[in-house]
């Protein structure tokens, strides 16, 4: 048997509650704002506090979260449980070339590049044009502009 399937139906709906009472909470902020009660950005800010809460609450949990759900079984690969569909399954992995010259040269010949046509673009905005030793003008890069982002740090 299962250690948590007799979950007490008490604690697992104040759970869910404490979820509602979350999203109610950011919910509630978003409509101050909107209602012109609140400042944007000391509400943007305070999400970001809930935002940083949560990802360390889940850092925190994850190991113990992983062992539970792999307690199901091969329910685990597809679990529908507390409102959410969880799966368990194997990260993603990582191809490593680091110890192979052939490709590691090629690599910081292409960073060299892209870095010369990125200054022939710098160069083209002062009306001027960047030239190879052989006199073979180097076409610019092309910039592509983002939209406008807003960064907070969070002070610790």
């Amino acid at each position: 048997m299962h250690p948590f399937k007799k979950t007490n139906m008490k604690k697992e709906n104040s759970l869910l509650l404490e979820h509602n009472s979350v999203t109610k909470m950011a919910q509630d902020l978003v409509n101050s704002v909107n209602e012109g009660f609140t400042n944007p950005l000391e509400a943007f800010v305070a999400i970001k506090h809930m935002e940083e809460t949560c990802k360390l609450a889940n850092k925190q949990l994850k190991d113990q979260a992983l062992t539970e759900a792999e307690t199901y079984g091969v329910e685990a690969k597809d679990l529908k449980i507390h409102g959410a569909q969880i799966q368990v399954r194997n990260g993603a992995g990582r191809w490593s070339f680091s110890h192979l010259p052939e490709i590691t040269d090629l690599e910081e010949r292409l960073k060299e590049l892209k870095e010369s046509h990125k200054g022939a673009y710098k160069m083209g905005l002062k009306g001027n044009q960047m030239v190879t030793e052989h006199g073979e003008i180097i076409e610019p890069a092309t910039y592509i502009e983002a939209g406008q982002v807003i960064a907070v740090k969070l002070n610790k």
